[in-house]
């Protein structure tokens, strides 16, 4: 888990939660308590996405908006353990929780670093992968909507030139254009993410795996030449 926690006031503006995510380099915040039951919350780049979608960012607080019910770990648990909630669950951020207060925070993507190296090396991207592919040629949030409805994080953006690789737009896309207070209705081609890696159908894995770690992303976009 990482203990050096990004936190933030229930009553701050979502749009806070969104620059300390961009400065920081987290997907997630810890919200302080501020109720009578003493617990932490948690916002998420997921949650922020659903609030671009619904177009309620102008005048959003983190109260409003974090996650509701989250799940806490204990710092004892087991990777797996934790792995198998987030999967369960549908999330990706796991605030570990002791005596109250909260000691740190478990992303899936700490977990995957953590098994890259462990994955068993004959299983091919190709597996996992969705198979429903929707090239958008729209707004930022229209991207958004289309995120939340099919519970992705991520979504494949039609090239504008012929012959030209396709691009992404990420839920950390949105948390950025938030954090800068910039219209969500501007095209998804003009905000795609700037950093990307592609890979063939063929790709282990464990490429993919140590791929998204080295590039300090959470998506592969897949091409099959």
């Amino acid at each position: 888990m990482r203990t050096e926690l990004v936190t933030v006031a229930s009553s701050d503006p979502l749009r806070r939660a969104c620059e300390l995510m961009i400065e920081n380099v987290v997907n997630a915040c810890i919200v302080e308590s501020e109720g009578t039951d003493g617990s932490p919350g948690i916002v998420t780049s997921r949650d922020v996405l659903k609030t671009a979608a619904a177009g309620d960012e102008a005048s959003a607080r983190v109260q409003d908006h974090s996650t509701p019910e989250p799940t806490y770990a204990d710092p004892d648990w087991p990777l797996e353990r934790a792995a198998q909630a987030m999967v369960s669950g549908g999330f990706r951020h796991l605030p570990v929780i002791e005596d109250g207060n909260a000691v740190g925070i478990v992303s899936i993507r700490d977990i995957v670093g953590r098994w890259s190296e462990e994955i068993r090396p004959g299983i091919e991207i190709r597996e996992p992968q969705p198979s429903e592919i929707e090239l958008l040629h729209t707004s930022v949030r229209e991207a958004a909507k289309l995120m939340v409805d099919r519970n992705l994080g991520s979504a494949v953006v039609e090239p504008v030139k012929p012959k030209r690789p396709p691009g992404i737009v990420a839920e950390r896309d949105v948390v950025d254009l938030l954090s800068r207070g910039d219209d969500l209705e501007a095209r998804v081609d003009a905000n795609l993410s700037p950093r990307m890696t592609f890979s063939a159908p063929d790709w282990s894995l464990t490429q993919a795996a140590q791929a998204m770690i080295k590039g300090g992303f959470l998506h592969v976009v897949v091409v099959d030449a």
